[in-house]
């Protein structure tokens, strides 16, 4: 069954150069393997100093609809580690992983109090010497790493570390929560890892 959507835009200065001008958001239905056709079926646009009827040409498209398979792994870990620092230094946190085998991405979202510590940067751990590596530090109490191996990677040890800078009084403490983890095989079946959680002292 064909589906229709109609948008309309306007703008007084008129739209200019290249680029998206509106996204549509589908919810997928159909079975793994299938296709919808994308058609532009109709298409008028006006200059917006004089409204002269411009031809413009256009392109369809398709989506296909891909599989992707979860898989519970009980022997994937993804650790924080307990650690300490004094007031003023900046400490590498290890992130580690546990049990890994043949996998392509990480996504992590890692909390911490920022009344304690301040993220400064996150570099690559052994495990993830090959990978590319984008972070994001710029939100207090919060990092975002997102991390892609096509080789894929395998074994135990630290996939990255996060440089905390610490502020807090000696005695304080802030946790270190893995609040999201997103974990892919080369395939790109997602893998529902343990996580554990850590703890940081000022000493």
């Amino acid at each position: 069954m064909a589906g229709t959507i109609m948008i309309s835009l306007a703008d007084a200065e008129e739209f200019s150069g290249n680029g998206s001008i509106a996204y549509v958001t589908f919810n997928v239905i159909g079975a793994a393997d299938s296709t919808s056709p994308l058609q532009i079926v109709a298409l008028a646009a006006n200059r917006a100093e004089d409204y002269e009827v411009l031809t413009i040409p256009t392109n369809d498209g398709v989506f296909r609809v891909i599989f992707i398979s979860t898989e519970e792994s009980g022997s994937l870990t993804v650790r924080m580690s307990n650690t300490t620092g004094a007031n003023g230094s900046t400490v590498e946190v290890p992130i580690n992983l546990e049990g890994t085998t043949e996998i392509g991405s990480r996504d992590i979202v890692l909390n911490y109090d920022a009344d304690v510590l301040s993220a400064v940067d996150v570099n690559a751990g052994a495990l993830g010497k090959n990978a590319l590596i984008e972070a994001n530090t710029a939100r207090e109490g919060e990092v975002i790493i997102a991390l892609a191996d096509s080789s894929g990677i395998n074994g135990d040890g630290a996939v990255a570390s996060v440089a905390l800078e610490v502020i807090g009084d000696a005695g304080t403490t802030s946790y270190l929560t893995l609040d999201e983890v997103l974990v892919h095989n080369l395939d790109l079946g997602e893998i529902i890892p343990t996580t554990v959680n850590g703890t940081f002292e000022v000493i």
